[in-house]
């Protein structure tokens, strides 16, 4: 399965989930810290979490969403961890563009070494943005979607703790908002300016 198939199986749950209030998975509202195998995210008060049927979360593969439990909310936050599938950087690369282009998404680098790349990008027509980390040692991919941004977002944005380090946000997350980029030092370890 492609990386690009994976990303936008996820901007159909994002989507969905900024249509409406979560009705799946977690009932719990309260401002609390969600510890999942793959990472962990401080939620404010009246977020819920939202896994896929099925879905088993583990360190190495994981999806969730998460959306105010308002109605008629457009705000959501997904986060995903899944394996690349051993493909080369260079196939990531090709892939990722040339597919993300088919759904009208624009992506962009922001960061690339022989052990990491990381990936910002819009959805043409959607309040939406994405962001794409890839460990290319532990061959895992992390990507999280944002729909309808704003403070209270942004601040769960910058909670979100990823198991492999490598695969935190944050460089990403600050480069795309234009409040400056990690160093290459930083976004390297996946530590990034926070």
């Amino acid at each position: 399965m492609r990386l690009v198939h994976r990303v936008i199986c996820l901007g159909a749950l994002m989507l969905a989930l900024s249509q409406s209030a979560c009705s799946g998975g977690e009932t719990e509202s309260k401002a609390r810290t969600a510890n999942l195998p793959a990472f962990s995210i401080d939620l404010p008060d009246g977020w819920v979490t939202n896994l896929p049927e099925g879905m088993e979360c583990t360190a190495g593969r994981c999806l969730a969403g998460f959306a105010p439990q308002t109605q008629g909310s457009r705000s959501a936050v997904t986060v995903s961890v899944v394996p690349n599938l051993g493909k080369s950087l260079d196939e990531i690369v090709r892939e990722s563009t040339a597919n993300m282009a088919q759904f009208d998404a624009a992506m962009r680098p922001v960061f690339q070494n022989e052990k990491r790349v990381e990936y910002v990008g819009t959805i043409k027509g959607n309040d939406a943005r994405l962001i794409a980390t890839i460990d290319m040692d532990k061959q895992q991919v992390g990507v999280l979607l944002l729909v309808g941004e704003n403070d209270q977002v942004r601040r769960i944005v910058a909670s979100i703790r990823m198991t492999n380090p490598v695969l935190n946000f944050a460089p990403g997350a600050d480069a795309a908002a234009g409040d400056g980029s990690a160093t290459g030092k930083d976004a390297e370890k996946g530590t990034g300016a926070q």
